[in-house]
């Protein structure tokens, strides 16, 4: 969901995009890089990884006040359906739960991050999130317990849903010099805002849509 206000509250302001729920196999489905800079000397490459539903699955859920001062939750798969309805409708959402990593699993990218950190190491390895900076904690003791060792200043959470969150952290590394680029998220704006701005630079890039088929029982 992009654009997406956070709650209000205690936890701050934060938006959750692009997340859907449930478990199953995942795909990764190529996009384009941008294929410039390939005689550029001194390369420096970068890992940028999303974290829900890119590198996890979880049971976090969204909580909803109503506007007549009911509460209820609903899952991600749901929020990522109806959340742009329930705010229209008035309803402020909590993304407290977020905070944490609740029951959560591996999603099959995460072996090839643990790939690209056993052939490059992980001091250019980040995870930009859109879940709230107070997140950055449990995010670490999960990766940290399932072998994926990045360095706690590499987990970025943003705090905010606009796909343009995303692409603007990324061009800020342009400007530390990174050049070599590779990016991996489940939501197809944030993939393709990424994606429009790299392709404005001359530097190597490969964007992936990172998916999950859900099998029906």
């Amino acid at each position: 969901i992009q654009g997406r206000q956070g709650n209000q509250g205690a936890q701050g302001r934060q938006g959750i995009q692009g997340i859907q729920g449930g478990t199953g196999t995942q795909g990764i489905q190529g996009i384009q890089g941008n294929q410039g800079a390939q005689g550029r000397q001194g390369r420096q490459g970068i890992t940028v990884l999303d974290f829900d539903d890119t590198l996890a699955t979880t049971k976090s859920q969204v909580i909803v006040n109503a506007p007549d001062g009911s509460q209820f939750k609903v899952n991600a798969e749901e929020f990522a359906k109806r959340g742009a309805d329930l705010l229209a409708e008035g309803n402020v959402f909590d993304f407290s739960e977020f905070n944490k990593v609740v029951e959560g699993q591996t999603a099959p990218l995460f072996n090839k991050a643990l790939k690209l950190a056993g052939k490059f190491g992980t001091k250019d390895m980040f995870i930009l999130t859109a879940r709230a900076p107070e997140s950055q904690p449990a995010i670490k003791q999960f990766l940290d317990a399932n072998g994926l060792n990045i360095p706690t200043e590499n987990i970025v959470g943003l705090g905010k849903s606009e796909a343009s969150a995303k692409a603007e952290w990324i061009a800020g590394k342009i400007g530390e010099g990174y050049n070599d680029f590779y990016f991996a998220d489940d939501a197809i704006q944030n993939v393709e805002a990424v994606k429009n701005m790299l392709d404005q630079y001359d530097v190597k890039s490969k964007v992936q849509q990172a998916k999950l088929n859900f099998s029906r029982r």
